[in-house]
């Protein structure tokens, strides 16, 4: 069984060999990164302009080896690419896929596609109901805690009528039909 340690070594070898493609492409030494394994959900690798390449070790340890020749050189080439042309190369734009293609050897893809080990993020549910003069709207708790403690008033954006609490759930609905 691999251990949390052996994982960080393998992305971080992964790392140091794409960093390795691209001071040989550009003949220039780059920045080490920060590397953090704090990422959650379904967001698998991170670059953040700063020198920080965060990763997703719950979709890094069923799905290494696509991790490893996917993921990890998509983010360095954030890096290497912001280094290289600053604001021009952040994103997935052209400088980003020129270094994908030519200096990674890979095809240039915004999105992974995993299906193991991705944690959806929580699901916003609109359990509250509120009508109008109109028709009755679902509106999340966020929201509603927001027009409880005064802090926000929600208007229909078809009659303009504020926003009046009927209930929650199901229950609320069947009391307004």
């Amino acid at each position: 069984m691999k251990t949390q340690i052996s994982y960080v070594r393998e992305i971080e070898e992964a790392a140091e060999q794409a960093y390795q493609k691209a001071e040989a492409y550009f003949g220039r030494k780059f920045a080490p990164p920060v590397h953090q394994y704090d990422l959650r959900g379904t967001t698998s690798g991170q670059a953040k302009y700063v020198g920080i390449l965060r990763w997703n070790m719950s979709i890094y340890a069923p799905n290494k080896d696509v991790y490893l020749a996917r993921t990890v050189p998509h983010e360095v080439a954030h890096l290497v690419s912001y280094a290289v042309y600053g604001r021009d190369g952040h994103g997935h734009g052209k400088h980003w896929q020129n270094i994908m293609r030519n200096v990674m050897g890979l095809e240039p893809s915004r999105c992974h596609s995993y299906k193991e080990g991705v944690k959806k993020s929580r699901v916003i549910e609109r359990d509250w109901a509120y009508e109008c003069a109109c028709r009755v709207h679902h509106i999340s708790t966020v929201k509603h805690n927001k027009m409880l403690r005064g802090k926000a008033q929600y208007h229909c954006i078809h009659c303009n009528e504020d926003l009046k609490f009927i209930g929650k759930g199901a229950e609320a609905l069947k009391k307004a039909a």
